[in-house]
């Protein structure tokens, strides 16, 4: 953990591995008396000393509410022990001035409009690509939606050879 801490600067892109998928944050360095601030959006249960709630209740739970957070690295990081740096999109997207960055996320963390987690539109790794690049994005979901295509495109191809008359 110390040397991520020593290597993370300030707009970084941060996944938390979450076994099927990542959680994303976006570093924001020392903020709100806490040293090593992660901005974060996603569905948590309850609250945190340092969250905003964005809406009062969701369809599936009642303690399950949407909300960006600002919590130090190791909280976010919790029982799972896999954090890293991935800024790779940097590659593809400028990122913007780091003056942004920050400004978009801190921005969005103290803000009261409701924000509605949506996991295929709104997610995690939407929120940070928006700090970051000016632009929601989500490669998970590109991913996920491209392995479920893989995985039902034989059978859709059968099932309309079967209706079309041809074996």
């Amino acid at each position: 953990m110390r040397a991520l801490e020593d290597e993370v600067y300030i707009g970084d892109r941060l996944e938390f591995n979450r076994v099927m998928y990542s959680h994303w944050g976006i570093y924001v360095g020392e903020y709100e008396n806490e040293k090593h601030a992660v901005i974060h959006f996603g569905m948590f249960e309850g609250g945190a000393a340092f969250s905003k709630k964005k809406i009062s209740g969701s369809a599936s739970s009642a303690s399950r509410k949407p909300e960006i957070r600002a919590d130090p690295i190791r909280k976010v990081l919790g029982n799972f022990g896999l954090v890293r740096i991935n800024n790779i999109r940097d590659k593809i997207v400028k990122c913007l001035d780091l003056g942004v960055i920050i400004r978009v996320a801190t921005e969005m963390h103290r803000d009261e409009k409701p924000i509605n987690y949506n996991l295929f539109e709104r997610n995690c790794e939407h929120f940070v690509n928006l700090c970051r690049y000016g632009k929601a994005h989500s490669e998970q979901v590109d991913a996920g939606k491209e392995t479920l295509l893989t995985a039902i495109w034989p059978t859709t191809r059968m099932i309309c050879s079967i209706i079309h008359g041809h074996s």
